[in-house]
């Protein structure tokens, strides 16, 4: 695997911000955070899109309240075929209707603690990594199934850290030539045991 520029990036800023705490413990509105860890089980519902793609996605998985972070796997998958192009040679180029699945871990940390019209908002950065496969409709071709390091971040709705509504930009390289990488994340959590 190659360190790309996002990727670089990804990690500088992981590195960076994994021991920087901010809790604000004078605010009635901001519980402390870092001091403790809470752990509880969590689904999501994740939609990753741009104008030319769409994945839609369900996991399960923890959500450190203490510490704010989150770890699940998951499975998702393009609800629709979609027309791509591939490249097989210098000469040739072929069209498919593909249709795509994605098994995989999802790791972020929530950081920074905003509050905005009393609502609760942060920072989040993280990974979204697996396996990704699919099929053509129509040939016994298939995409060759490969591994996906997706970097995401961006804002982070946290609700009294019972639910958090997740919107950023997720780097998703799915190798096909007439679908940009660069997505919308748009994900919803919900802690199932809260405090």
């Amino acid at each position: 695997m190659t360190l790309t520029p996002y990727k670089s990036f990804f990690c500088f800023f992981l590195l960076l911000f994994w021991n920087i705490h901010f809790s604000q413990k004078t605010e009635k509105i901001i519980p402390a955070y870092n001091d403790r860890i809470e752990i509880h089980p969590s689904i999501a519902i994740h939609n990753d899109f741009n104008l030319d793609d769409w994945y839609l996605g369900l996991s399960g998985g923890i959500e450190d309240v203490g510490y704010q972070w989150g770890a699940r796997f998951g499975f998702g998958f393009r609800p629709f075929r979609k027309k791509i192009l591939t490249v097989e040679s210098e000469n040739i180029t072929r069209q498919y209707m593909e249709r795509k699945y994605f098994l995989f871990f999802d790791f972020d940390k929530r950081l920074g603690h905003i509050v905005l019209f009393n609502q609760h908002l942060q920072f989040y950065f993280g990974v979204r990594t697996g396996l990704l496969m699919g099929n053509y409709s129509g040939t016994r071709n298939n995409p060759d199934p490969h591994m996906v390091v997706a970097p995401v971040g961006g804002i982070c709705f946290n609700f009294n850290d019972k639910s958090y509504i997740k919107i950023g930009y997720n780097h998703f390289s799915d190798r096909i030539l007439n679908v940009d990488d660069g997505r919308i994340n748009l994900s919803f959590v919900f802690n199932l045991i809260n405090h």
